[in-house]
C-alpha cells in the first residue's frame, strides 16, 4: 500500500528504512532501487537526502566535474578543454534562442510592421548563431573523444560495462528538484505511483535525458502524458502483424509529453 504523502518541507532528515517505496505490477526495464521513506512521506526531505546521498557517492568515484574549478585548475589540459567547450555550447545554445525568439517576433510584428530588411538581418544572425552551435558541437564531440582515450576512469564510466543507475537517477533529481518532486507526490498515491516508474528505470529516465529532457524539470506531469500517450497507442496503433507500437508514433509521444509538460494547478 502507498504510504501518505506529505507537502514540501524545508527541513532535511535523513530517511529511515521504514515502509516499501511505490511498487508497481509493471515490469521494468532497469533495477533503480529508490531509499525507503521517513514515516512513509515522500516529502523535500525525503528526496534532498536521496540527492545527497547520490551526489556523495558519485563524487567519490570523481565521475562528477567541478565545472567552476576544473576548467581552470585541472592538471589535464584535454579535460580543461572539454568543460570549457561545454561552457561555450550551454553560451552558443542560448543565443541560437534568443536569435530564434527574436525572428520570431519580427515575423509576427504588425504595429509598426517589419521592414524585409530588419527581418533579413535578424535572420542572418539566426544562420550565423546556428553554424556556430553546429560548429562547437563538432568541437565537442572531437574533445570527448580525446579524454576519452586519455581518462581511463571516464573511459570505464561510459562504457557498457558501467551501470549508471545512479548517475541517472541524480540528474533527473537534480532537474526536477527535491521541492519539485515532493511537491508532485503531494497530489496522492496515484501521481506518486506514476513518479516512482520513471524513478525506478534507469533506461527511461536515461531516453528522457538524451532527448533534452522535460520542460521547467517537470518529470512528474511528462510522466503522466508519456504514459497516456503511450497507452492511446498500445490500444490504438499497434501493428497487428509486427505486435509493436510504430517507432515515430513513439518518438512522437516522448516529445509531445516532454515539450507539452508544464505542470498543472
Amino acid at each position: 500500500e502507498m504510504p501518505t504523502t506529505a507537502a514540501a518541507t524545508d527541513t532535511l532528515t535523513a530517511p529511515t528504512p521504514t515502509t516499501a517505496p511505490p511498487t508497481t505490477t509493471t515490469k521494468l526495464p532497469s533495477g533503480v532501487v529508490p531509499p525507503s521513506p521517513d514515516d512513509g512521506r515522500y516529502d523535500f526531505s525525503y528526496f534532498q537526502a536521496w540527492y545527497d546521498s547520490l551526489h556523495a557517492t558519485l563524487s567519490a568515484t570523481n565521475v562528477l566535474p567541478t565545472f567552476e574549478s576544473d576548467q581552470q585548475t585541472h592538471p589535464d589540459p584535454n579535460v580543461q578543454k572539454f568543460l570549457l567547450t561545454l561552457t561555450t555550447i550551454d553560451a552558443a545554445w542560448n543565443g541560437q534562442k534568443a536569435a530564434q525568439t527574436l525572428v520570431d517576433q519580427l515575423g509576427k510584428a504588425k504595429q509598426p510592421p517589419t521592414s524585409p530588411e530588419e527581418l533579413a538581418r535578424a535572420q542572418k544572425a539566426l544562420q550565423d548563431a546556428t553554424q556556430m552551435v553546429n560548429d562547437l558541437l563538432l568541437t565537442g564531440e572531437e574533445a570527448a573523444r580525446v579524454l576519452l582515450h586519455t581518462d581511463s576512469v571516464l573511459a570505464h564510466f561510459v562504457s557498457s560495462d558501467y551501470d549508471d543507475s545512479n548517475l541517472m537517477t541524480l540528474a533527473v533529481l537534480q532537474s526536477a528538484t527535491p521541492k519539485g518532486l515532493a511537491a508532485w507526490c503531494d497530489r496522492g498515491d496515484a501521481p506518486t505511483q506514476q513518479l516512482f516508474r520513471l524513478l525506478r528505470s534507469a533506461d527511461l529516465m536515461r531516453v528522457f535525458l538524451q532527448h533534452g529532457g522535460p520542460k521547467n524539470g517537470a518529470y512528474g506531469r511528462a510522466m503522466e502524458l508519456h504514459e497516456q500517450l503511450s497507452a492511446h497507442q498500445h490500444t490504438a496503433t499497434i501493428d497487428p502483424d509486427a505486435h509493436r507500437i510504430d517507432p515515430v508514433l513513439e518518438r512522437l509521444a516522448l516529445a509531445v509529453a516532454l515539450e507539452l509538460c508544464i505542470n498543472l494547478t
